[in-house]
């Protein structure tokens, strides 16, 4: 990830450096929040010059990763909650509703969640979320009442696309405050009729929560792949500061649309 945001710091347009910088400033002042070391990076403003930046991002990535046994998963034992299976066996079922979907849909209504656009910063995130899992696809979606949007991919083909909940794998990311690994979607009764795996073939979901400021779940940081992968504490340590940041990204432009 380092090298990316250093390549694309020295080579992008202005434009671009500027996304660029305030998805590292959010990425530095995360692991501040985080950090009990007295030595952690230095704040980050929008005049601090690129150096700057370069310098800090190299402090950043010598940052411990998280221990095995705090890698916790919402699929971890068991699901906690039942499925309503259709009375046609090739149909999906109806999507699950979480304790706090009130909650969750006022955040999204009040926030214009689902009609954030021009989120360059997280583009950049599903890029370095990609290159971290070294998956096919990265999406930041925001699950509503009735349906899923894509507010950012690293793939063009997927940016604002939306999709009916019940045929998405963040349906059920949204169920819980943890990440969601699902390394053989095909064979979960969950997920074997969904459109993404049917079109694309995918067999690997990974989602990482994105929560408003009370803490709702409002969408997902995901990886998905045609191939199935493990998860190394490593990569669930950059996933988790990846969706910290894009849940920050998310409120900003929140703001900026009302």
């Amino acid at each position: 990830m380092a090298t990316f945001l250093q390549d694309a710091l020295r080579n992008s347009t202005e434009l671009k450096k500027e996304s660029v910088k305030i998805v590292i400033k959010h990425l530095i002042d995360e692991e501040r929040r985080l950090s009990e070391d007295t030595t952690a990076p230095v704040v980050l403003s929008n005049t601090s010059a690129e150096k700057e930046y370069i310098t800090a991002l190299d402090k950043y990535f010598q940052v411990e990763e998280i221990p095995v046994e705090k890698c916790e998963l919402a699929n971890n034992e068991t699901r906690a909650y039942p499925i309503q299976p259709s009375e046609d066996p090739l149909a999906q079922p109806d999507f699950p509703v979480p304790v706090d979907e009130p909650r969750r849909l006022s955040a999204i209504d009040k926030g214009n969640l689902m009609k954030i656009s021009n989120a360059d910063e997280l583009n950049i995130i599903c890029t370095l979320a990609a290159r971290e899992l070294d998956c096919m696809a990265s999406l930041v979606t925001i699950v509503g009442e009735d349906s899923q949007i894509v507010l950012a991919s690293n793939l063009d083909m997927f940016r604002m696309v939306s999709l009916p909940r019940n045929q998405t794998f963040c349906q059920h990311a949204v169920m819980d405050s943890k990440p969601l690994l699902v390394p053989h979607p095909e064979a979960d009764v969950r997920f074997a009729n969904i459109m993404p795996l049917k079109e694309h073939n995918i067999k690997f979901y990974c989602g990482f929560p994105i929560v408003d400021q009370t803490n709702a779940v409002v969408g997902t940081v995901c990886c998905l792949d045609t191939k199935t992968h493990d998860l190394t504490a490593a990569q669930y340590s950059s996933m988790k500061r990846l969706a910290e940041t894009a849940s920050k990204v998310v409120r900003i432009k929140s703001e900026e649309t009302r």
